[in-house]
């Protein structure tokens, strides 16, 4: 909603702090319950919006760019700590434009922002997803001298996170109808990724959403199944 072109980040600890507060109004109006998690992707990976969701009273779970702070915590990783996973069906690597169906995945503790003041810096967990990165060579029959692989991490402050995929997928299944057995990126188009505004008529607040939208009854059977009607209602 920002005028022409600006970082993603810009204006995003005002942002992040306007949506708290808004909705630790509808929590004192009953109307909504429960713990808050901030999810962001690496373009808000950052000491203003992280900060601003944990002044706020959410937890935060970010994905994290591969900076030097990153990569030292990984490599410190023990390698008896990682956990393999076995994918019941192929996941499509972007990247690499190739189906992985293995990969392994890890945890250490993490302090993010370290460079600056004791204060400011922000204690956590780092979960890390690493697969085989791919090897001509290996694939042609020649081995290897050690394995490589390619690292996809995020930052948390609760005790157990769910990875934006799997809370993608929980969401198509709740909204049923094209939903049920849609990709990520579908879900992720359709009903996340919407334009709404927020206003306050009657001490009431309102979330105002596109006119003559195509997945308008989907998006309300998501919404009445996570969220309980307000107390008296």
């Amino acid at each position: 909603m920002r005028k022409g072109a600006a970082n993603s980040a810009r204006g995003a600890k005002r942002l992040i702090t306007d949506a708290l507060s808004t909705l630790k109004r509808l929590q004192a109006g009953g109307q909504s319950r429960g713990r808050v998690l901030c999810r962001f992707d690496s373009a808000f990976y950052g000491h203003a919006a992280v900060s601003a969701a944990l002044a706020g009273g959410a937890e935060v779970s970010a994905t994290v760019r591969m900076d030097p702070a990153v990569k030292r915590a990984i490599a410190g990783i023990p390698e008896k700590a990682w956990e393999t996973i076995e994918y019941t069906d192929a996941v499509f690597d972007e990247t690499t434009n190739t189906w992985v169906s293995r990969a392994e995945v890890a945890e250490t503790r993490f302090t993010a922002f370290s460079s600056r003041k004791k204060t400011e810096q922000i204690t956590g967990r780092l979960v890390v997803r690493r697969i085989p990165d791919l090897n001509r060579k290996a694939s042609d029959g020649q081995p290897t001298l050690f394995d490589t692989h390619r690292h996809h991490a995020f930052f948390t402050t609760v005790d157990a996170a769910v990875t934006a995929y799997n809370l993608t997928r929980a969401a198509g299944i709740l909204a049923a109808g094209p939903f049920g057995k849609a990709r990520t990126g579908t879900i992720r188009r359709k009903l996340i990724h919407v334009p709404a505004r927020i206003a306050t008529s009657a001490r009431r607040i309102r979330l105002h959403l596109p006119e003559a939208w195509p997945w308008k009854t989907d998006w309300e059977e998501l919404f009445t199944i996570v969220h309980a009607p307000p107390e008296g209602a």
